[in-house]
């Protein structure tokens, strides 16, 4: 990999695979990245940065272009069309549910009616949290709703680790990944899915004493859910000895599925990919080797 600056621009290059994906920021897409030595235009240059920290070291061949500028007075300028913004923020407003969240993954569904956004920790009114929710976006109405778990009067994250308690005694959950919808005309409505890859941590010391950075990563869960309902069917962990947190990204290729997986070292971090079934994640795997063939 290489950063540099040039021109007030914030150059990455390292070498991924051969297709290309959107890259969003908030879930507004920005640009486009083409994998294979093609570039993104990133209009921010802090996010350049972080891609640049995310995608250190590896076998891809990624370049990412941000223009650094100055802050501009917005004194005499037009505010910019954030429709997508008012509408969570009207959301938020009607203290039902989602009041605020990150990671924020969007998933289209097939005719283009409906758009998932998954988020991990939640808060909710009341000051409450919950590690993990779908909103559901009407795309022609512009309409937001929160899907939970538990109840109404006692809500709780869409979907719970397998063990709530781990055998060390000490508290788990999911945190979410990107997912992939299977819901195309070619798929029979009762075997519609959505898959998503959830990151399992685990708390390292008691929750009465545990602070925001007293966790640990455990596994990555592969979580099928039924659609429309959001109704969690499976949660399959991914036992594969790679130590890889799969699910960063992911993009459909006809009946293939590429997922992107980060390798976390510390402070060095390093971009992996594999391949599974579109409409089967996780029943066979192949990976990326550095010489650019796949391995099983």
């Amino acid at each position: 990999m290489r950063v540099r600056v040039a021109g007030g621009r914030v150059v990455v290059e390292q070498r991924l695979g051969e297709v290309g994906h959107r890259v969003q920021d908030d879930g507004l897409a920005f640009g486009e990245v083409a994998l294979g030595g093609g570039r993104v235009d990133c209009r921010r240059a802090h996010l350049a940065q972080q891609l640049a920290r995310l995608a250190g070291g590896g076998n891809a061949r990624l370049q990412i272009v941000g223009r650094a500028r100055r802050q501009q007075s917005l004194r005499g300028r037009q505010p910019a069309d954030d429709r997508l913004g008012h509408r969570f923020a009207g959301l938020a407003s009607t203290r039902t549910g989602w009041c605020g969240g990150d990671s924020a993954y969007a998933v289209d569904l097939a005719g283009g009616r409906e758009r998932l956004w998954l988020f991990s920790d939640t808060l909710l009114d009341g000051g409450g949290i919950v590690n993990n929710c779908v909103v559901v976006e009407d795309v022609a109405r512009g309409r937001l709703r929160t899907v939970l778990g538990g109840t109404p009067a006692q809500p709780t994250a869409l979907v719970g680790s397998l063990h709530r308690v781990g055998a060390d005694g000490l508290s788990r959950w999911l945190w979410t990944g990107h997912g992939v919808a299977v819901d195309g005309p070619a798929t029979p409505v009762d075997q519609h899915r959505l898959w998503i890859f959830y990151q399992e941590c685990r708390a390292t010391v008691p929750d009465e004493q545990k602070t925001e950075w007293d966790f640990a990563w455990v596994r990555t869960v592969l979580v099928e859910l039924s659609l429309p309902e959001l109704r969690v069917l499976s949660r399959t962990p991914i036992v594969d000895g790679t130590g890889v947190q799969w699910g960063a990204a992911v993009h459909r290729e006809v009946d293939e599925l590429l997922v992107y997986g980060v390798a976390d070292e510390g402070e060095n971090k390093y971009l992996l990919l594999a391949t599974t079934s579109a409409s089967r994640p996780g029943a066979t795997w192949r990976y990326r080797a550095a010489d650019e063939s796949w391995s099983t």
